[in-house]
């Protein structure tokens, strides 16, 4: 004889369910070109002319090593496209 038994939904399917629509997004997202303005975006950001003026620095940034940058400069370290020996900042 059959039980009875109330249809639900597994903790799993709706998890598996979760993660293919986050999937389904992004490739919508990467298909139309909406993606791409995310990415431009961070490069941008993460510039040394950017940095520096985000902090509020008075002057635009120098592309020198660290033991050039002395007195009102900052040193910010090495790692951006636009500063490649290193980001130094002035600050009056």
């Amino acid at each position: 004889m059959l039980k009875n038994r109330k249809s639900q939904l597994s903790i799993t399917m709706i998890i598996t369910a979760i993660i293919g629509l986050i999937i389904l997004v992004v490739i919508v997202l990467m298909l139309t070109g909406k993606l791409g303005g995310f990415s431009k975006g961070v490069g941008e950001a993460g510039s040394c002319a950017n940095t520096c003026k985000a902090l509020g620095s008075t002057s635009p940034f120098q592309n020198v090593v660290k033991t050039s940058c002395e007195g009102p400069l900052k040193y910010l370290g090495t790692g951006f496209d636009d500063a490649p020996n290193g980001c130094c900042c002035w600050f009056s």
